[in-house]
């Protein structure tokens, strides 16, 4: 089996792995191909007889490690969709070929490099974002279908008031003509809310690069952030400075204290979900939520 040599030289070049990846990878994207919906090529058994291959000549590989291997290069099946000069661990914390080269091609913010932390969390917006935009449009279209419905229904209740009233064959017949064409508005439109409620963001959602005047608040978010780690650092150091020390204090004081302290969490929630979408409209989050991700 070919896997042997790749997987060799990156378990023993373990400080410069860079490229082995890619070549293990690839390797095993040669040997195991990705299925599709149509295809079943028994890939999950394929990955353990290999996992067991290279375990019986000294090298540890789980089925689920070789699977990452090679998810990773058929995310980017094309070497034109490698970004040089980026780190192989980058490329899979983005997992999207079109999103990494629009993360690479973002300003950085000052005294920022395009490190695996930074990049993680730039996705994390970026996702976020695209969620919280899929979930407005669904209820956007969740709503038209519901007025498209009653406008129908309406429609209908004219039509068989019209039945009812008609004098002549000719205004039955425009009558039962009306009342057809709600019906079948009705059926549209109850449709339409049936798929809306079943349909749920994909990874294309999730992944869409957003419009280039977003990316400068994905960095000035990423910043804000940094900066709310400390401001929680700090008020951690207030509090047990308190803890210790309050006795010295009177009691109005050391409320007045705290009190600040938590209107300092609650300005940077604000600033922080002004600045990105939350994954569902409406969705609520603890008031330390802004800064207690690492």
């Amino acid at each position: 089996m070919s896997l042997l040599e790749p997987a060799r030289k990156l378990q023993e070049n373990q400080q410069h792995v860079e490229g082995s990846q890619w070549e293990l990878g690839d390797r095993l994207l040669e040997e195991i191909p990705v299925g599709n919906n149509s295809k079943n090529n028994n890939s999950q058994k394929r990955l353990k007889e290999a996992s067991e291959f290279l375990g019986s000549h000294g090298l540890k590989y789980s089925p689920n490690t070789l699977r990452k291997y090679r998810e990773i290069s058929n995310l980017y099946k094309q070497p034109a969709t490698r970004v040089a000069g980026v780190s192989y661990k980058i490329h899979s914390a983005v997992r999207d070929a079109k999103l990494l080269t629009a993360i690479v091609n973002m300003p950085l913010p000052d005294g920022q490099s395009l490190t695996e932390e930074y990049v993680r969390r730039i996705v994390v917006e970026i996702e976020s974002s695209n969620i919280a935009a899929f979930h407005q449009k669904r209820d956007e279209d969740r709503k038209l279908a519901e007025e498209e419905l009653e406008a129908a229904k309406q429609q209908e209740h004219e039509a068989l008031e019209e039945i009812k009233q008609a004098k002549t064959a000719k205004d039955e017949e425009e009558a039962e003509a009306k009342k057809a064409d709600a019906q079948k508005k009705i059926a549209d439109a109850q449709a339409k809310l049936k798929k809306n409620k079943s349909i749920r963001p994909t990874r294309e959602d999730k992944k869409a690069v957003p419009p280039a005047e977003l990316f400068p608040s994905f960095g000035l978010f990423f910043e804000l952030k940094a900066v709310a780690l400390k401001a929680s650092k700090l008020a951690d150091e207030m509090k047990k400075t308190l803890d210790k020390q309050g006795e010295h204090l009177h009691e109005d004081s050391k409320i007045a204290v705290m009190d600040l302290v938590l209107q300092v969490h609650k300005d940077w929630l604000d600033i922080a979900n002004s600045l990105r979408g939350t994954s569902k409209p409406n969705s609520k989050r603890s008031h330390l939520s802004v800064v207690d991700d690492n």
